[in-house]
């Protein structure tokens, strides 16, 4: 018996804080190699509320450019699942 395969989900929101955590994680490592993870966490989050408008701003706008790729790699993925089932 074949499996039917589960349909490829749409990606979920990609926040702004996500990509300047991502951005900034390894220069904190970096500057404390013995941090621990939830002093990490601390210290993106106090940098993130350090950060005038303009800034957020900026990661708010990259944040939506990245989301809208993986939309569109997640769809085309849709389109190759169904052209899948249509002809097997």
């Amino acid at each position: 018996m074949g499996t039917i395969p589960r349909p490829v989900k749409r990606p979920g929101q990609f926040p702004p804080f996500a990509l300047f955590s991502k951005e900034q994680r390894q220069k904190i490592i970096e500057a404390n190699p013995d941090i621990g993870f939830t002093d990490i966490g601390r210290m993106l989050g106090e940098m993130w509320h350090q950060l005038n408008e303009e800034q957020k701003e900026d990661y708010r706008k990259r944040a939506k450019v990245i989301q809208e790729q993986k939309v569109r790699i997640s769809d085309g993925m849709k389109t190759s699942v169904l052209i899948f089932l249509f002809y097997f």
